[in-house]
Order: structure tokens, then sequence, then C-alpha cells
């Protein structure tokens, strides 16, 4: 999410919809470790080993989604894109040279916007489909589990990439906003401001909690955005 990933020669690549797309072993990696001690100890029936596989294609799925909300937008805006899953979430990149946002901002914020509300509309079809439902007892896989993930990953992922901290696509929103407001070197540094702010405050209210991951990741992009906001005024 911060930077273009170098690949290892184990990325399972394939194309949706004529995009192309590449997932990187970290993503699994990173979704077994959010969801794996949960699908596994915590839900009645099914197979372990299953309910884990079944629950890391919903992840990729979900993800996917979110990913390919964005790459909607930027087609509306003649932009061609492809699709990297890589850690916590992915990227939808343009590609031959469409990268350029115009100097209103409003494809940037649509572009970043589009893909949470991908994601929220998925959720809406989930919880049509299963809240409030029982799910029987089942020796191969866990429907429950499934549900529980399919729900969390279209909610919480959603709603904390609309957080106010770049680079999430939250951050692509406030920033297109300043940018629009001051101009595109003032923007920046506001929207750099806000999202050290908001990601330091944050970061401490997980640690306080007890959520270290969360917290670790937040102090990270908190500390990668300062470090923007020092050195990158030459390139503004």
């Amino acid at each position: 999410m911060l930077f273009q990933v170098e690949e290892t020669g184990y990325e399972i690549r394939f194309q949706v919809f004529g995009v192309p797309v590449m997932v990187h072993p970290y993503f699994w990696l990173m979704a077994v470790i959010l969801f794996g001690n949960d699908v596994v100890r915590y839900f009645d029936g099914g197979n372990p080993l299953v309910n884990l596989l079944v629950c890391l294609g919903v992840v990729f799925g979900s993800i996917l989604v979110h990913e390919l909300g964005h790459v909607a937008m930027m087609a509306w805006y003649r932009m061609p894109a492809r699709v990297v899953l890589y850690g916590m979430g992915g990227y939808a990149t343009p590609v031959g040279g469409g990268s350029a946002f115009r100097r209103g901002m409003w494809d940037q914020i649509l572009i970043a916007f589009a893909g949470p509300l991908a994601q929220f509309v998925l959720l809406g079809l989930i919880l049509l489909l299963g809240y409030g439902r029982e799910f029987p007892l089942n020796p191969v896989i866990s429907w429950e589990a499934v549900f529980y993930v399919a729900t969390v990953c279209n909610l919480v992922w959603p709603v904390f990439n609309l957080l106010p901290i770049l680079p999430l696509d939250g951050g692509r929103i406030c920033q297109g906003f300043t940018r629009i407001f001051q101009g595109h070197y003032q923007g920046d540094i506001t929207a750099l401001w806000i999202s050290i702010i908001t990601g330091g405050v944050l970061a401490v209210l997980f640690f306080q909690a007890g959520s270290f991951f969360t917290g670790v990741f937040l102090a990270y992009i908190t500390v990668h955005n300062f470090m923007e906001l020092q050195q990158g005024s030459s390139r503004w």
C-alpha cells in the first residue's frame, strides 16, 4: 500500500474483465494473520483447514471487489489500470501513462471512494442473504465462520480505509479536497498533517486498547507520512 511491491516469482496472475490482477504471496500471509486464529479456534462445525481455505477465498474476493471498484471509476476517466493484491489489501494503479489527475482533483476523490463503496454494496448483499439466519452445523464447512469473515472484511476494511490517513482511500479523498481548496502544494502539506495527527492519535488509542497489530500499522504509516512531509516539498 505504501509502495510498488517487488515480485517474488510466486505471484498468481489472471485477468478480470480484461483487467490484469497480480496476487502477491504476502497477501495470503496477512489474511491468515488477520483471520486465521478466529476461523480455526472460535467456530463450531466444519473442518478447520477447509474453513480457513474458504475464508481466505472470501477475503480474496472482498479485497478484489474493493480494487475493482477503483478500476471501474478509473475506466470512467479513461485510465486503464491493473490490480495488485498485497499485504493488508492492495492497490489499483493506472497503466499506459494515464496516472496524472486533473487539477480539480474530483477524479482522485471519486476513484478513491469507489473502492470502499464497492465493498459496502457487497456487504449489503451479504447481510441480505445471511443476517439473522440460523447456520446448521456442517462437518465440512462452518458457514457461520464464512459469514463472519465476509461481514467483518466488508465492514471493517472499507470503514478503516476511509480514515483521512494517506495512503488509505480516506487520505486520498482528504488530499483531493485540500488540493481543491488550497492548491496542489499547500493541499498536500495539509493532507499530510491531517494524516500524521489522525494516525498518531489512533495509533496511541489502539495500543492502549491492546490492539498491537493495528497500532503498529498506524504508527508505521504515520512515520512514513512524517518523512514524506519532511522531504516531499521538492517534488510537489
